[in-house]
């Protein structure tokens, strides 16, 4: 369970990523290595990105997480990585404004900057097809002095930066 401000709701994190074996520990080396990180810059305008926290979790029948915008932590773009290798009724990753629904795809990256107004929210897992919904959520942060400028620049439009499958 979780409870954050107005964010309330249920799922498990499998494991932390520092102990979760070697998949996961690759994969936040390659998101904190140079290459990524400057992409995420160029497609953002946010520059000096860093990787501080990922998080995989999974969510059974009947769990779901309620709206929040991971306004925390200096975080800049908020990512999940969908792992879900079958189709799971419900699951979905829910933008609130403008309101749009993303169904869980396997190998699927979704990312959005971190504003005031990027509310977001996972739809319960329906008890009618029992699945199990997988991701990898991370938050990429910038403390410098420069990004805050370019992040006041930005305003609190925000949204949905990108959505694609990786190969």
């Amino acid at each position: 369970s979780v409870s954050q401000g107005i964010c309330v709701g249920t799922y498990r994190r499998w494991c932390s990523w520092f102990d979760c074996g070697d998949a996961v520990r690759e994969f936040a080396a390659f998101l904190n290595s140079a290459p990524v990180a400057e992409l995420f810059e160029e497609l953002t305008g946010v520059p000096d990105l860093v990787l501080p926290m990922l998080s995989p979790t999974h969510y059974d029948a009947g769990d779901f997480l309620s709206p929040h915008p991971d306004m925390r932590n200096n975080r800049v773009i908020s990512i999940v990585f969908h792992l879900t290798d079958r189709h799971v009724d419900g699951g979905e990753l829910v933008f609130c404004a403008p309101f749009r629904v993303l169904a869980p795809e396997f190998n699927t990256l979704t990312m959005f900057l971190v504003t005031n107004q990027s509310y977001h929210m996972v739809n319960r897992v329906r008890e009618t097809r029992p699945g199990l919904r997988l991701a990898v959520n991370g938050w990429y942060s910038s403390f410098s002095e420069r990004s805050v400028a370019v992040r006041k620049e930005l305003g609190v439009g925000g949204g949905l930066v990108s959505t694609g499958s990786w190969s």
